[in-house]
């Protein structure tokens, strides 16, 4: 998506030494209301939040911008970090330093790419690119002909996500899995599966079956009973996936009797017996 952002050489901006500065200054309409922003070498200028939505920018030939603003918006805000392991504390670490450790290690840089991607696969994050109506001095000097990259984060949704376990794996538990994949992968979806121990994987593949994490039931994904009671959204918070039928026995779920009535009838003679 691209907007237009309106030159206004008028308006001056205080830096935070208070300092009035004339730069280039542009306005934004998002959601119909207005924001401003100017271009500048340093980032004092750009706003971090507008309404209901976290800004992160893209500012110069900088492949990792987003992914260190997300980055510091999630220890921020969630303290995920107390969540993880030392390893990947030493993995995460050139984050902090980010400029130095730019060019060195890219490894960090591309775990948060894969959490920017799985955010936006979740629909939390809209990205688009501003293009200047007019090009002023400093646009020109450090933008050029390109666009200024800009994601919104729409926090409403990702604090209730993150806060209220409304699935059967928390937003944060995904998050802290895609952090910790021995896998990089920039590509494609991203799929949250369980395995054989009943607990939550990253994968790069869709699941073949469907399961209800309380009832320990699976079945097929177009199960006209889990359907039915998805459209109700009864089960959504108790839904998981696995990759085949031999992780969701070893999970100690058991066929649904409704879509795998041969499979159910099966196991029902089995633990009768038994």
């Amino acid at each position: 998506m691209i907007l237009k952002a309106i030159y206004h050489p008028e308006i001056h901006l205080k830096s935070m030494h208070e300092v009035v500065q004339s730069v280039d200054a542009y306005k934004i309409s998002i959601d119909g209301a207005e924001f401003q922003f100017a271009v500048s070498a340093t980032d004092e200028f750009y706003p971090s939040s507008f309404g209901r939505y976290r800004l992160l920018w893209k500012l110069r030939e900088n492949a990792y911008d987003y992914e260190y603003y997300l980055y510091c918006l999630l220890r921020e805000l969630y303290n995920i970090e107390k969540e993880w392991s030392l390893e990947l504390q030493d993995i995460m670490q050139p984050l902090l330093c980010y400029k130095q450790s730019l060019f060195e290690d890219g490894e960090c840089f591309k775990r948060m790419a894969m959490v920017l991607r799985f955010l936006k696969q979740k629909g939390f994050i809209q990205e688009m690119e501003l293009e200047a109506d007019f090009e002023g001095k400093e646009w020109k000097k450090l933008i050029g002909e390109r666009r200024i990259g800009l994601c919104l984060i729409d926090m409403d949704a990702l604090n209730a996500a993150v806060n209220r376990k409304s699935q059967a794996w928390s937003l944060k538990d995904e998050i802290l899995l895609i952090l910790n994949t021995q896998e990089i992968k920039l590509d494609g979806k991203y799929y949250i599966l369980t395995n054989e121990h009943c607990e939550p994987y990253l994968s790069f593949a869709g699941g073949k079956l469907g399961g209800h994490l309380k009832l320990h039931i699976y079945g097929r994904l177009d199960c006209p009973s889990a359907l039915r009671h998805l459209a109700k959204g009864h089960y959504k918070k108790n839904r998981v996936f696995f990759a085949n039928e031999e992780k969701a026995v070893a999970a100690g779920f058991r066929p649904c009797a409704v879509c795998m009535q041969k499979k159910y009838i099966e196991w029902k003679n089995a633990n009768r017996e038994v």
